[in-house]
């Protein structure tokens, strides 16, 4: 059912979470709770994470020199306990207020600009394990398969704080809300991923396996290139044989014949595959 959560210059009437209804007949389907409906007029702050605590279950630590604001907000449509974490999360952040999670049981309320000398140490956690309500978080996420740097440009887009992805060696520091940090993640998991590659040791008989690999390279390297840029011809020396890595299948096929060509004649030099 639809609850009304309204509050003036106090709280009027909270039903958070909403009172599950009476159970129905057993050939009856159970009715689904709707969320309520927030209004936020002339709201002091105290109020707001008053609110805030009793959605989560957490407790609230709040600065001193919290900046003196009031809300008027109201929502059109229902919304669950943590879609309305989320609304208010983003009215705190409109306001620069952030929240730093403590533990599992506290919640810190300081000023957005200190956000960053003020979270904890970063943490290093799957993206399931991390809820989607829980403030601002530093998570580290180990990159495996591009270079770190990389990966900020793509992630920028989905901060909502300046500088919120920072590159290190072999990972990548996430400081943001939580939600946002969860969505940057989901894109390193879709990004960091390893090639599929395709590799075949080719022998080689009439010329030296660095030979071939200087000439196939040549045709690689040439503004009318036959193959991806992500070829790779290695010599095998001791084997007598070039180990050749394409990301297809149908290169590596291709790469064989012109070895095998190549191969036949130490006075033939063929510039063409």
């Amino acid at each position: 059912m639809k609850k009304l959560l309204l509050l003036g210059t106090v709280l009027v009437q909270v039903h958070l979470p909403a009172q599950p209804a009476p159970k129905p007949i057993p050939s009856a389907p159970e009715p689904k709770d709707e969320g309520q409906i927030i209004l936020l007029q002339g709201v002091p702050l105290e109020t707001v994470l008053d609110l805030y605590s009793t959605l989560t279950g957490k407790t609230i630590l709040a600065a001193h020199h919290l900046p003196v604001v009031t809300f008027d907000l109201k929502t059109v449509n229902p919304l669950t306990n943590d879609e309305t974490i989320h609304f208010l999360e983003s009215a705190l952040e409109q306001r620069r207020i952030s929240i730093i999670p403590q533990g599992d049981k506290i919640l810190k309320v300081i000023p957005s600009f200190e956000t960053v000398k003020s979270a904890k140490a970063p943490i290093e956690v799957k993206r399931g394990k991390l809820p989607d309500t829980l403030g601002y978080v530093v998570v580290k996420v180990k990159i495996k398969n591009v270079l770190p740097h990389q990966m900020i440009d793509i992630l920028t887009p989905f901060s909502a704080k300046p500088n919120a992805v920072i590159a290190l060696d072999d990972s990548v520091l996430l400081r943001d809300r939580t939600l946002n940090v969860k969505r940057m993640m989901e894109v390193i998991e879709d990004i960091d991923i390893k090639p599929i590659t395709f590799e075949e040791r080719i022998p080689v008989k009439n010329r030296t396996s660095r030979e071939i690999c200087q000439l196939m390279n040549s045709l690689t390297s040439s503004l009318n290139s036959p193959w991806p840029a992500s070829m790779a011809f290695l010599p095998l020396n001791e084997a007598k044989a070039v180990l050749v890595i394409a990301p297809f299948k149908s290169d590596l096929t291709r790469a064989k014949s012109i070895i095998n060509k190549l191969d036949q004649s130490k006075n033939s030099n063929p510039t063409q595959p």
